[in-house]
């Protein structure tokens, strides 16, 4: 049974308590009180272009026992899926962010240990080119075609993939195909289960655009570090790792990517919340902002970004690869990076689009 999270809920009481505040627009000498609004900053945040989506592993086959325990997903699960969806935030502001921070962190229960917390890494709006990356001929008909994409809002995303030892001490216990290992990644948990733990926190799980324009980093080649795969031996776990890679690995064993982030490719392959649609990327817009993924509440297979630690060759630790898995059928290869939302940009992007009004 999902559990209640106050600290799910934080973002929107603070939201609504500074929308109902009286808004004072970018002049000096204005005397009416209320939240000064800042005048717009002409600099754009800016991350370089990337490519993206790579490789469907149906890893159902790792675990005999998860296919007695497969739960099939209906209509409901998909009005949850859109009930749960978190919207992106816009523009920011640093002093802001950490005060946000903090007051969600105060909100975590007490029983919970604060060293087990996730360390949160800001990720910059940008825009980048998501799919096949250019000369990549190992990409499959679902990475293609590469468009452009914008994000408009930062954001925040764990800088580990969250481990057992964080997953057990939020939510009581530990699911894991592979127990016993604290500083591995969980897995083995329904997508629900990933969505409860992040809003724990204060997040959600992230969108598949916000996973690989977090992942590349600003990169256009096939791999974080490169196009030759030889590079990314100090950056992944995967199948080709100083022999067989039979289990998943302690984090942040690697080196992490230009973000800050930890085994964002092999490991564990992580949830995003878009639904399955093999077709998406051919009807996207250009440039597609802000993308939430398909509408179509009939699609029952969710997306797995990353590429676990076995059975994926060269090509499933691309950053385009895109493996599927139905949200509710836990697998040992499948575990959890949030996201988070910056809410107080959303304030400041709604004041500012008031006094243009004005």
């Amino acid at each position: 049974m999902r559990g209640f999270s106050f600290a799910g809920i934080v973002p929107l009481l603070l939201a609504s308590i500074l929308f109902a505040l009286p808004i004072s627009c970018g002049d000096d000498d204005d005397d009416r009180g209320g939240v000064y609004v800042p005048p717009d900053d002409d600099e754009d945040v800016i991350v370089p272009d990337d490519d993206s989506a790579d490789d469907d592993a149906d890893d159902d086959s790792i675990n005999d026992d998860a296919d007695d325990d497969t739960a099939s997903p209906d209509d409901d699960l998909d009005d949850d899926l859109d009930d749960d969806t978190a919207s992106p935030d816009d523009d920011s502001d640093d002093d802001l962010n950490d005060d946000l921070n903090d007051d969600l962190d105060d909100d975590v229960d007490d029983d919970v240990d604060d060293d087990l917390e996730p360390t949160w890494i800001l990720i910059p709006a940008g825009e980048f080119m998501m799919g096949c990356s250019p000369g990549d001929d190992m990409c499959e008909d679902k990475e293609i075609p590469r468009h452009r994409v914008i994000l408009t809002y930062n954001f925040e995303m764990t800088e580990t993939e969250i481990t057992q030892a964080q997953f057990e001490d939020v939510m009581g216990y530990n699911p894991s195909y592979f127990s016993g290992c604290p500083d591995c990644p969980i897995e083995y948990t329904t997508l629900w289960d990933a969505q409860d733990f992040c809003e724990y926190y204060g997040g959600r799980i992230p969108t598949e655009a916000e996973w690989e324009y977090a992942a590349r980093a600003g990169v256009e080649t096939r791999y974080l570090c490169g196009n030759d795969v030889n590079c990314l031996y100090d950056y992944a776990w995967f199948s080709q790792t100083e022999g067989e890679v039979e289990r998943p690995q302690p984090v942040r064993q690697k080196l992490p990517n230009a973000f800050g982030l930890y085994d964002i490719l092999g490991n564990v392959e992580e949830y995003v919340f878009d639904r399955f649609d093999a077709d998406y990327y051919e009807t996207r817009p250009d440039p597609d902002i802000d993308p939430q993924g398909p509408e179509d509440d009939e699609l029952l297979r969710s997306i797995t970004r990353g590429g676990p630690y076995i059975y994926n060759y060269f090509s499933d630790v691309r950053l385009s690869s895109r493996s599927t898995n139905f949200p509710e059928h836990p697998v040992a290869v499948i575990g959890i990076r949030c996201a988070r939302d910056i809410v107080e940009e959303k304030y400041i992007a709604y004041l500012r689009e008031k006094c243009d009004e004005d």
